[in-house]
């Protein structure tokens, strides 16, 4: 009896798997790009200080659409982390 309710279940949770529609959109730390709020965050910094730490050319430039639209690669700024880690 266990395994035909095993095997029960087994066929609903393929079924329901199947019936969904596409994934969620991912968690806004999984993202592959970051607006300077996030970077900041990650930094435990200002959004000002972030800037400035581009300015000095700690961190990387932004990748810029439009006039207002200004986004950081997720791997990028995990990159200037770990830069910035093993600097003395």
């Amino acid at each position: 009896m266990l395994k035909r309710l095993d095997a029960t279940l087994t066929a609903v949770a393929t079924a329901l798997a199947a019936q969904q529609g596409p994934a969620l959109p991912p968690a806004p730390e999984e993202q592959p790009l970051l607006c300077a709020k996030q970077v900041a965050k990650r930094l435990s910094v200002s959004v000002r200080t972030l800037f400035r730490l581009i300015d000095r050319g700690v961190l990387p430039q932004p990748l810029k659409s439009g006039h207002k639209l200004t986004r950081w690669g997720t791997a990028d700024v995990a990159v200037a982390i770990e830069r910035m880690r093993q600097q003395p």
